[in-house]
């Protein structure tokens, strides 16, 4: 039997972190609850996660279409990819995120094309895991 294991997905963002993962064939992708980077519980809460899903393997959306905000958004994923690698034991593999967080919007809208404003902000929150799981279907896609 083939086995597969779990795949992480990670959407960073300055103020907010969308996670999404895969099940252990790989077939369903399913969003998870963001993260507030800024909060001091953050890191405690992200190693949570990595115990409750223990994925094998970590894809980090990494921006290559934004020249405007590229280079300082670049820097600070790369100090976030290398402090999960020298904190974690797990692979962390960059993934072009261009437009994901738009397709993400699309996606959300579709769904519910008429919500209150208090369904927008649950909507606003919820865009980061859901873009994070486009990025874990781009790189599954790739790699099949």
């Amino acid at each position: 039997m083939n086995t597969k294991e779990r795949i992480l997905a990670i959407d960073f963002g300055l103020k907010r972190i969308g996670f999404a993962v895969t099940d252990e064939l790989q077939i369903t992708i399913t969003p998870l609850p963001i993260l507030e980077l800024q909060k001091p519980d953050f890191w405690s809460r992200f190693t949570s996660l990595l115990e409750e899903y223990d994925p094998k393997q970590i894809i980090l959306g990494y921006p290559q279409h934004d020249l405007e905000t590229q280079n300082r958004v670049q820097r600070q994923i790369m100090e976030f990819k290398n402090r999960i690698e020298k904190n974690f034991t797990i692979t962390v593999t960059l993934q072009d995120e261009s437009y994901t967080s738009e397709r993400a919007s699309e996606h959300l809208n579709e769904i519910n094309p008429k919500r209150s404003k208090k369904k927008r902000k649950q909507k606003k929150e919820n865009l980061d895991s859901v873009a994070a799981a486009f990025i874990l279907q781009s790189f599954l896609k790739k790699d099949s």
